[in-house]
């Protein structure tokens, strides 16, 4: 996810693919289980240790979200007056959440719409929404 967010692409393509690729990742359980995962957020509650490294798991996701949203905010895709720290959440807790209905069988093509979705989350500039489109015209 990192290597996608930190890309050379435009910022706004940046976090389209990292959400495109999240979805089609999880999709239809096609993505193997964090077992691990799944047992420390369970453990997170009763252990202080297992809970901090949880949380740096998701900080990591959320951090990473985030600075592609500024970046996109400095590149005036985005609008400056956007919260870019809640963005950077959301797309955290969206992006994990796909993950646990994907590994229950909500197929590719459900989780991609949602992936799409989402991204109306964002206020995109017509910057943003021209960098978004195709030769054939706009993305979505």
């Amino acid at each position: 996810m990192q290597s996608v967010l930190r890309s050379a692409d435009r910022p706004i393509a940046r976090i389209r693919t990292q959400l495109v690729s999240a979805a089609v990742e999880h999709g239809a359980a096609q993505g193997p289980p964090s077992l691990l995962l799944c047992a420390a957020v369970a453990l997170s509650a009763r252990d202080p240790e297992v809970a901090a490294t949880v949380t740096g798991v998701f900080d990591t996701i959320r951090s990473g979200y985030t600075a592609c949203i500024v970046d996109a905010q400095a590149a005036g895709e985005v609008e400056a007056d956007a919260d870019a720290e809640a963005l950077g959440t959301y797309f955290c807790a969206a992006s994990r959440g796909w993950g646990a209905i994907g590994r229950v069988g909500t197929s590719r093509a459900a989780l991609l719409q949602v992936g799409i979705a989402s991204l109306a989350a964002l206020p995109i500039t017509p910057l943003g929404a021209e960098h978004l489109g195709t030769a054939d015209g706009p993305w979505d």
